[in-house]
């Protein structure tokens, strides 16, 4: 019974030899087809990376280290937004917003853009980062310093005042242009101190057409005035055991 095990198995190892031997052409494309296969599931898996690492780096950039946006009817006392879950919450960042008309910076449009003009605390933001910076400002933290301490210095969108189309350096920081208060009628020239790397997290859905434009919130108290409220505040949350209790 063995001699017999042992011939079968030589028999087998015979065949498995000899037939993709004597047909190179089949073994060789079943060999290539099996190399592709492979090789396309690397690249997803690279692709996958890539894309995944993109998403956390945009996340970080976009929201400042805040885990949660909350928006509401406007005219809420902005105590109680600070007060809510406050047990589950590190820091509080509310947005007094105030709607405006304003001209295009990129000079593509003579009709005014709608705007949502939003005003930030200092040192609520500064970890955002810039694509352009205003020449003189090293560093993303100097154009919030800046924006804070000059009424007349805004942060934008890079999309600010798109329509589509294809793409292009329409405006840059120290470009001046139009804010005016639909109420009130009163406008002021802003300068743009810095282009967002991500302004995503201060498009609002009280306005969802506004495009955003970020400035010292007592600079939108000196110009809207009663028009202006908070209707929108960021948290972050707190951390238990190493992790966010992110929902």
């Amino acid at each position: 019974a063995d001699v017999r095990l042992s011939d079968r198995r030589q028999a087998a190892g015979r065949l498995a030899l000899a037939y993709p031997l004597a047909k190179r052409f089949r073994t060789g494309a079943t060999l290539i087809m099996y190399s592709l296969i492979t090789l396309v599931l690397v690249l997803l898996i690279e692709i996958g990376g890539v894309m995944m690492h993109g998403i956390d780096d945009q996340v970080g950039r976009s929201t400042a280290g805040y885990s949660i946006r909350l928006d509401f009817t406007p005219g809420q006392v902005v105590d109680r937004v600070e007060s809510l879950y406050k047990d589950q919450v590190s820091a509080v960042a509310p947005l007094l917003t105030a709607t405006a008309s304003a001209t295009d910076p990129g000079h593509r449009s003579t009709e005014p853009l709608q705007a949502l003009v939003v005003g930030v605390r200092r040192g609520t933001t500064r970890t955002m980062t810039f694509e352009l910076r205003l020449p003189g400002l090293a560093t993303d933290g100097a154009v919030w310093d800046a924006v804070a301490t000059h009424p007349d210095y805004v942060v934008v969108d890079p999309f600010f005042g798109s329509t589509g189309g294809p793409g292009g350096e329409f405006f840059k920081p120290g470009d001046t242009f139009e804010v005016t208060d639909p109420v009130s009628g009163t406008a002021e020239t802003k300068v743009i101190a810095g282009v967002l790397s991500n302004a995503v997290m201060f498009y609002s859905p009280n306005a969802p057409a506004a495009f955003p434009l970020i400035t010292d919130v007592t600079a939108v108290r000196n110009q809207f005035g009663p028009s202006a409220s908070v209707a929108s505040a960021m948290k972050k949350l707190k951390r238990y055991g190493g992790a966010t209790n992110d929902p």
